[in-house]
């Protein structure tokens, strides 16, 4: 008999605090805005240039290379555009990401 009433108030705590959590939870969803992961998208943004410039620079991929003397050399004004071109590219996605998300209406 002690068992189960110590069992049944237990389960009665539980309740309580899985309630209080859905609470807390559904205010915080309240309060967090579309606005808040635009931060997000400008950061990732700002490191897209850098991290294609690295992959383009150290995989040397044919598009880079010189042509002429040494073709084993990488053409800086190449690496520039190319770097430029992808960067805008992947840009463009992650605005329309955003837009079709609505984070940057």
């Amino acid at each position: 008999m002690e068992y189960n009433k110590m069992s049944r108030q237990t389960s009665e705590d539980f309740k309580r605090h899985a309630e209080n959590l859905e609470n807390l939870l559904s205010q915080t969803q309240r309060n967090v805005t579309v606005k808040d992961y635009f931060p997000t998208l400008m950061i990732i943004g700002a490191i897209v240039p850098f991290v294609i410039l690295g992959l383009l620079y150290f995989t040397k991929p044919g598009f880079i290379k010189k042509s002429g003397e040494n073709p084993e050399e990488r053409d800086s004004k190449k690496l520039f555009y190319w770097t430029a071109f992808i960067s805008l590219v992947i840009w463009a996605g992650i605005y329309g990401c955003g837009y079709y998300m609505g984070l940057t209406r």
